[in-house]
């Protein structure tokens, strides 16, 4: 259920639940209303147990994304150190290399 139509329907439940009580219904006991509010409350439990599921979910999410952001920068940085450490030893490559050349003629 998209998080759109699941607040419509909260909003729908609101409506409704606003609508009962402010009935002054005349065959309406306290029983009945006391049952009412209590599966009212146990609804809105409900609905709040999801609201903080999902929020688990999400900041699960987040604290993953950040693990795999964590290690791609560090990738990143260990592939430029490699890279930078490459160009140096191929510069003292060619430097001996031209060193050899020189002195062997």
């Amino acid at each position: 259920m998209t998080r759109r139509k699941k607040k419509d329907e909260e909003e729908q439940q609101e409506d409704k639940d606003e609508s009962y009580l402010s009935k002054n219904n005349a065959n309406t006991t306290i029983e009945q209303e006391v049952q009412y509010l209590k599966k009212l409350l146990e609804t809105k439990n409900e609905i709040i147990l999801d609201k903080e599921r999902y929020i688990n979910q999400l900041v699960n999410e987040i604290r993953r994304l950040q693990e795999h952001y964590e290690l791609i920068i560090n990738s990143i940085v260990d592939k430029e150190t490699i890279i930078t450490s490459l160009g140096k030893i191929n510069e003292r490559v060619e430097k001996n290399r031209s060193y050899y050349l020189i002195h062997s003629l």
